[in-house]
């Protein structure tokens, strides 16, 4: 993975009231940790046309309940 690749993932909406997975979405690849210990990608809101970004830990770096859940 680099920066600038097209990764597709579901972002998580944490609020106050609670946490809501969205449907998958294609991001950019903006930032990878020096190290490889995260990424983040950067998404368009398809309403309002925003940008807005969520990191995301690779997938050796997850625990094994965490590879277990849907």
């Amino acid at each position: 993975m680099r920066r600038g690749d097209r990764q597709v993932a579901a972002p998580t909406f944490d609020t106050s009231y609670g946490s809501h997975k969205a449907p998958l979405r294609d991001g950019k690849v903006v930032y990878i940790h020096p190290e490889g210990r995260f990424y983040t990608l950067e998404f368009k809101s398809p309403v309002t046309g925003e940008h807005f970004r969520e990191s995301y830990y690779f997938a050796d770096r997850l625990t094994a309940e965490e590879r277990k859940a849907p």
